[in-house]
């Protein structure tokens, strides 16, 4: 079974406008293109009837795809959207009944919200969503203690909690995001699956040294497509590898944060990096068995996710 295991759902409604003129502006100042452009690449990626994500899955042969809600409504600069956050997780709701048994919705909800938990509650009892994703870069320190109900709750209903971590675009703070703030949360809760989104991105050492001592922590690869494609031994097969032999095969995930880099790299040809390495990666001595591939793939999501139940 192929998962990917980090994914997300644009419409016109969603995300808020705050937030795409955010990432047009993040794709302005990394690719150094007119703003007008990078707004019109952008543009193509909104998708109100999921199809161009179900073609891309089909193409790919991705079995199931994690489709991850972000609340970005308390983040200065970007705010409450026009669609209110029960809004959104029905609309969520409703994209996934309309292909059943493909997509696993994870809710995005701030933990500051005084309604979070509740609206945890709601969201796995009635929506049946399995996980949920957070950007601490909107202001909040993983471990502030005001999030502890949150995740006592979530620990409760069994489910997986997925962190954005690495540096942030604009307005976003890149301090609330670096994997060693994880620590304490995986600590605190034990029976908690916390993971660390992009393996900490620059910090890909550190998310991999603090996993390798918590039983509960994993760590998604979305987002090292820039990686493979600029320097694919250096930057990406060379630290893969070192990744595995630290933590282990079994608690890494594959993940494509699409649509976010689809124009970049299609979730195909992502998926082509993990099934048939170049040579130029076997030359420099760095190889990767059948069994650790397909675990990346899906068969550690499918454990996670109790898909293989």
């Amino acid at each position: 079974m192929i998962v990917d295991m980090h994914a997300h759902w644009w419409t016109s409604d969603y995300p808020a406008r705050g937030f795409y003129d955010a990432f047009i502006k993040y794709g302005v100042t990394v690719s150094g293109r007119p703003e007008e452009r990078v707004r019109q690449r952008v543009e193509r990626l909104i998708d109100p009837e999921g199809e161009q994500l179900i073609a891309s899955l089909d193409k790919a042969g991705i079995d199931k795809c994690v489709i991850s809600m972000i609340d970005f409504g308390l983040t200065r600069g970007i705010g409450e959207g026009k669609l209110s956050l029960e809004a959104q997780h029905a609309l969520h709701n409703g994209l996934a009944g309309k292909y059943p048994g493909r997509l696993i919705l994870f809710m995005g909800i701030d933990p500051r919200r005084p309604n979070a938990v509740e609206l945890l509650e709601r969201c796995v009892k009635e929506w049946g969503m399995k996980g949920a994703k957070f950007h601490p870069g909107s202001g909040f320190f993983p471990s502030d203690r005001e999030l502890y109900p949150f995740y006592a709750k979530a620990q409760e209903f069994g489910i997986p909690l997925l962190f954005h971590t690495g540096p942030e675009m604009y307005p976003l703070y890149s301090k609330y995001s670096t994997p060693l703030h994880l620590d304490q949360v995986a600590v605190d809760f034990p029976e908690l699956p916390v993971i660390a989104a992009h393996c900490g991105d620059c910090y890909w050492e550190e998310a991999a040294r603090l996993a390798a001592g918590k039983p509960n922590m994993y760590l998604d690869v979305a987002g090292w497509q820039q990686r493979a494609k600029r320097r694919p031994v250096e930057e990406f097969y060379g630290p893969l590898r070192t990744v595995l032999n630290i933590v282990g095969a079994h608690k890494v995930l594959w993940g494509t944060d699409w649509p976010a880099l689809d124009n970049y790299m299609s979730q195909a040809e992502w998926m082509g990096y993990f099934q048939d390495p170049p040579d130029a990666a076997k030359e420099a001595g760095i190889e990767f068995s059948q069994r650790e591939i397909d675990a990346i793939l899906g068969g550690n999501a499918a454990r996670l996710l109790g898909l293989d139940r």
